[in-house]
């Protein structure tokens, strides 16, 4: 069975399962099955953040959220989203001394972690004849922070300023990774551009030394680690540095007289690119003796676990897209430990399908795992690459993974989820080691070749391949043709495999990374149909059109019409979409109304009365908006007390399409006798007092009625009593008032509870508003000392 490998101190030195011509002694995973004493073995899992991670596309961005599965692969943290598309600035926290990286005053330079030669391939005819300088056309740059298009220059886009100088060099060699990378950049060039020649004769194939095809699996290892992940990763002093291998880079920086974690990231750019990959395998013990051993496992990995194919569009008005996450992602199953997720890691919600990151993992036990079944690598819009896991090689090693994966061992739950592409065939390169060679006299050698099909994908498959990049992107999209990105994007949105699974973060947060991505690339699709004359949308769609399942539960209401509470209070199934649009925006505005608050012990009060003023204006919002916000409320406080096991998706469907004992299904059942202005606030009030009540029980401390009281004024100031004796609607609006005190509260509230043992005592709820409002008053409102039921 696949060996998994998990983050350890052991673990460091070795290179896992290795691909055939490992065996041998050689490199890489592009070989004959056949070839003498060659073997086909399973990938190997790898941890899920190595030193350098892995970039859904690993970039930082704020904070833990949950977990995602990946239709691309790398449970990853993401760079704050950037506010202009070109010339991207220096995150502020590598502004500051020494300990950031910044150069020395006066040196500065604007430096690529998506290489020049990438970008160009992606300016139009246009933009190539308006150039001033042919090395550097200007390219279509959408922004998801502002939602522009920018025609930005090449020099001036996915970049950063010094984002490789070491500080440490010498000031005449300062900028020697910089250098390095631009000698590896020119020979892959080289090599992409007979690619590309090979495409242009329409040739079958193209043929690569062994010396040729290490230089372009060498490259995309540099490709993924180069990027703004890991320059912010290891932008910080030692005690800044908190990922879950903290431990192990802090006793390699000692053993190496490191003093900042950004040394052992350009330790490793250098120490890789200056290694060469000999076909002996010489190469994989220095990098494991020179690098920190979680990066060399993973080296190891890329250049051996997997086989390359060149893939092109078959419908040449197809095209490939690049993002600012593009060289990062890969496709396969994840598991993570919440408990180790670092600060920033970009996650999804809930396990769900193949194609995203799912939390598998509920016990937190270990670091987590992730599976490389492909590799993206674009290198223009009419080539990809793509490396195949050794896992996929062949019907053979396929059915090998399904019997390990149906098996029952422990673990073996890993290899249960499927590949996007299992059905895509490609084939690996076609070996040529010399004629008449024996198995006694096979040799690896620099001068083998590989001859390398240039597959070509339907539209299918490529749109599958251009929206694994569209769900990882981050900050920035570029592409060549403006109806090609039209295509895949209108395709991407409708596209069943990356539709959103239900969250109480989708619904009760009313805010949501993946959804805020999915809003922003709609944007886009609107202004490019705007550029190519066609008629936008004039709304945006609702948050239920990213949501996996919603279509179908919408056509479901209309079959429980008759006892549903959304109904009961004058709600449409047509309707549906949108009310529940305007109840997620009530959720914002809660969110950013608590956020805004100062904090304090000195503030509480101030804070009380701003959420008692708050709850007084959403109780003036129409009463179907206020059932559909409570009940998502109820479904965060079900989902905190659940066993482990219960998705989210369950939860809603259960608070939404059965008979609870909500307080807005309790309230909808009033309908027919209490006026419709006043049911918003006895939802409101209804569910917050048994919210409290349920969090009493946990934690011993019942403060309930007092709480309520101080929040909605208790029966005295309520409507319920109106035209009595015992009304008096001043105390409501004092207990609104950010200048009314404890004392004050509490001696109000003893009076409180005075009226209501009177109220209940004679019986005046049931006598005035009938026995279902008297029910609900004692059950779900007010509790009246000292009178039995």
């Amino acid at each position: 069975m696949p060996s998994r490998r998990r983050k350890g101190r052991g673990k460091g030195k070795g290179t896992g399962n290795k691909s055939k011509e490992t065996q041998e002694g050689a490199s890489g995973g592009d070989t004959d099955p056949n070839a003498p004493n060659s073997r086909n073995l399973p990938v190997v899992l790898k941890p899920l953040e190595p030193s350098s991670s892995r970039t859904r596309t690993e970039n930082p961005l704020p904070e833990v959220r949950s977990v995602k599965q990946a239709v691309s692969g790398e449970a990853t943290e993401s760079p704050p989203m950037l506010p202009k598309p070109t010339a991207v600035p220096v995150p502020k926290k590598l502004r500051s001394a020494s300990t950031s990286g910044d150069p020395p005053e006066g040196r500065s330079e604007y430096q690529h972690f998506v290489p020049r030669l990438v970008l160009r391939e992606f300016a139009t005819a246009e933009a190539r004849v308006a150039a001033t300088d042919r090395r550097n056309p200007s390219i279509s740059v959408y922004s998801l922070a502002d939602g522009s298009i920018t025609p930005s220059p090449v020099a001036r886009c996915y970049g950063y300023t010094n984002m490789y100088q070491d500080v440490g060099a010498s000031l005449t060699d300062e900028m020697h990774i910089e250098k390095a990378l631009s000698v590896l950049e020119g020979q892959a060039s080289r090599i992409i551009t007979r690619i590309k020649r090979a495409q242009a004769r329409n040739a079958p194939s193209v043929t690569l030394t062994r010396t040729e095809r290490n230089c372009v699996r060498k490259f995309l290892f540099v490709m993924k680690i180069r990027t703004p992940y890991f320059w912010t990763k290891y932008s910080c002093t030692k005690e800044e540095y908190q990922h879950i291998d903290r431990e192990y880079l802090l006793e390699f920086m000692q053993e190496r007289n490191f003093t900042r974690p950004i040394e052992v990231w350009l330790h490793t750019l250098k120490t890789i690119m200056d290694t060469p990959i000999d076909a002996n395998g010489k190469w994989g013990k220095t990098v494991t003796d020179t690098c920190f051993f979680h990066d060399a496992d993973w080296f190891i990995q890329h250049m051996n676990g997997s086989f390359m194919a060149f893939c092109q569009p078959a419908d040449m008005d197809d095209e490939f897209i690049i993002s600012d996450t593009a060289f990062g992602i890969h496709e396969g199953p994840t598991e993570v430990s919440t408990r180790f997720i670092p600060q920033g890691a970009i996650t999804s919600r809930e396990a769900g399908r193949p194609y995203f990151r799912s939390k598998l993992n509920k016990s937190g036990t270990s670091n987590g795992w992730y599976t490389e079944y492909h590799h993206l690598a674009p290198f223009s819009p009419k080539l990809l690459l793509v490396l195949r896991s050794n896992d996929l090689r062949t019907e053979e090693t396929k059915r090998n993974l399904r019997e390990i994966a149906n098996s029952g061992l422990p673990g073996a739950h890993r290899w249960a989820i499927p590949s996007v592409f299992e059905h895509l065939h490609l084939e690996p390169p076609e070996p040529s080691y010399g004629r008449n060679i024996t198995f006694e006299q096979f040799k690896p050698s620099d001068q083998d070749t590989f001859t390398f099909p240039l597959h070509k994908l339907s539209n299918r498959d490529l749109v599958l391949f251009n929206s694994i990049i569209l769900n990882e992107v981050r900050r920035n999209l570029t592409w060549n043709s403006d109806l090609a990105m039209k295509r895949t994007l209108e395709a991407y949105l409708k596209e069943e495999l990356f539709l959103l699974p239900m969250s109480p973060l989708l619904f009760f947060a009313g805010e949501d990374l993946d959804v805020t991505r999915r809003e922003k690339l709609h944007k886009l699709l609107e202004l490019l149909k705007g550029s190519l004359g066609e008629e936008a949308e004039r709304s945006a769609p609702s948050i239920t059109s990213h949501i996996k399942g919603m279509h179908g539960f919408e056509k479901n209401l209309q079959n429980i019409a008759q006892q549903k509470g959304y109904f009961k209070l004058g709600g449409r199934a047509g309707n549906w979409t949108r009310d529940f649009f305007q109840s997620n925006l009530v959720s914002k505005m809660r969110n950013k109304i608590a956020d805004a608050l100062p904090p304090g012990d000195h503030r509480l009060t101030y804070r009380q009365a701003v959420l008692r003023n708050e709850l007084e204006f959403f109780a003036t919002l129409p009463p179907i908006v206020i059932y559909l916000h409570v009940g998502m409320w109820r479904m965060v406080q079900k989902k905190r007390q659940s066993r482990p096991g219960v998705t989210a998706e369950q939860i809603f469907k259960q608070v939404m399409s059965e008979e609870e004992d909500g307080a807005e299904n309790a309230v909808a059942n009033l309908v027919p006798h209490i006026p419709r202005q006043h049911l918003s606030k006895l939802m409101l009030h209804a569910s917050l007092r048994r919210v409290n009540q349920q969090e009493s029980l946990i934690t011993g401390i019942d403060n309930t009625e007092l709480s309520i009281f101080s929040h909605f004024g208790g029966i005295t100031s309520s409507f319920l009593l109106e035209s009595t004796p015992w009304y008096d609607p001043r105390i409501g609006r004092a207990l609104r008032s950010p200048y009314q005190d404890v004392p004050v509260q509490q001696e109000v509230f003893l009076r409180e509870l005075y009226v209501r043992w009177q109220v209940k005592q004679q019986d005046f709820i049931k006598l005035r508003w009938g026995p279902i409002v008297n029910d609900f008053v004692w059950e779900w409102l007010y509790e009246a000392p000292g009178v039995d039921d």
